[in-house]
């Protein structure tokens, strides 16, 4: 509060530490693997519709939470930091690709919250 009992605009700082890390390289072969099993217990068609990029994405999560030692309880505060490249290119080229030659009915709704 300032002298005139108003809330002060100052912004408080944000302070971060990193406790794991993981970089995760696939070939499309790995890929078809790790979206069948990341590393957790998943509904078979958790991963199906997602996006490749967020796929590896849940693999390095994985892989930095075993390298760490980390339980799922230890990071209920977590934030993740990624940083993916051309997210979503590859399947949507073929849903367009899809949809010029099928129209509406020949692409999924679910390639938007997917993609």
């Amino acid at each position: 509060m300032d002298a005139n009992g108003l809330a002060s605009t100052a912004a408080a700082p944000v302070v971060c530490d990193i406790q794991a890390a993981a970089v995760v390289h696939a070939t499309p072969e790995q890929l078809v693997a790790l979206r069948r099993n990341p590393g957790l217990v998943l509904p078979m068609a958790a991963l199906r519709n997602a996006d490749d990029q967020a796929v590896i994405g849940l693999a390095a999560v994985i892989s930095a939470l075993r390298q760490a030692n980390l339980t799922n309880e230890q990071c209920t505060e977590w934030g993740v930091v990624a940083a993916p490249r051309f997210l979503g290119r590859i399947a949507l080229t073929a849903a367009l690709r899809r949809f010029a030659a099928e129209g509406a009915w020949g692409v999924s709704p679910h390639i938007v919250p997917h993609q």
